[in-house]
């Protein structure tokens, strides 16, 4: 759907009909069906396939790829600006006491919803604490189209923001979000980004050359971030050892993706190990 777009959707409405008839496992598959519907811009079918996948919220359990369904759930009701709907939604977001170890996902889901929430009170500072901790939850797990929602909400809420460094920090989550769907050669959707950079007076980032080597590629703040992810370093790790935020190891990483043209970690690792070795 990311390359195609919705021509591309399988046929989700027999789809629909098996997950209301299935069984249990039908129900946590709609999580996943909800995340091409949004993207290829169909929240009112997001929101019917994510109200599946909470159904078991009415027996009292939760499993890990329903926290991620909530969040595609809040923001579809986000997109029908539908504010009796996002009113639920959120609730479900903050459903639940928070634990003292929690999943990411689980830690993400409750993030999205207090961004909402924050926004709903006027409270933009507490919206952004959110908005980070939401992208930072996402920014490692499985699930990178709700990884993009987060990015390019904080974005949103940096562009209102309007502190002196917010359109910069705003430019550099649209550079990330670019570069992961350029690397998956995401060429309708990146289509929508373009014209969601338009209506935030944002202009795209330049599609790069292929790098001839890692040492001409890279900055040398980016080699440093560059060696230390082949030493395993996580963003966490190498935000402290260097001395930066974790959004701004973030997105050195995305853009050393972006430079050397490979799609994950291991593949910077080996980049950088072939590169020792020349």
């Amino acid at each position: 759907v990311a390359r195609r777009g919705p021509e591309a959707m399988p046929d989700l409405d027999a789809l629909r009909s098996r997950l209301l008839k299935g069984p249990a496992a039908w129900t946590s598959f709609a999580a996943t069906s909800a995340q091409p519907l949004l993207l290829a811009d169909d929240p009112g079918a997001a929101i019917e396939h994510a109200e599946l996948a909470v159904k078991p919220l009415t027996e009292g359990s939760w499993r890990w790829s329903l926290d991620v369904a909530v969040v595609l759930g809040v923001e579809a009701a986000r997109r029908l600006s539908d504010r009796s709907l996002l009113d639920r939604w959120i609730a479900l977001a903050m459903h639940g006491v928070p634990a003292p170890i929690e999943s990411r996902e689980r830690q993400a889901r409750r993030a999205y919803g207090g961004v909402l929430l924050a926004e709903q009170t006027g409270d933009l500072d507490s919206a952004m604490r959110l908005a980070e901790l939401s992208v930072e939850m996402l920014a490692e797990g499985q699930w990178p189209f709700v990884w993009t929602i987060a990015c390019l909400h904080r974005a949103e809420l940096l562009l209102q923001r309007r502190h002196p460094e917010d359109e910069a920090a705003a430019r550099a989550d649209l550079e990330a979000v670019i570069a992961f769907w350029r690397r998956g050669g995401a060429t309708w959707f990146l289509g929508r980004l373009a014209a969601w950079a338009r209506a935030h007076d944002l202009s795209m980032p330049p599609v790069p050359r292929r790098a001839a080597s890692v040492k001409t590629a890279l900055t040398p703040r980016e080699r440093e971030v560059a060696d230390l992810i082949a030493e395993g370093f996580t963003n966490r790790q190498i935000a402290t050892r260097l001395v930066i935020s974790e959004r701004t190891a973030e997105s050195h990483v995305e853009r050393i993706m972006d430079k050397l043209a490979v799609r994950n970690r291991a593949e910077i690792a080996a980049r950088v190990g072939a590169a020792g070795r020349a």
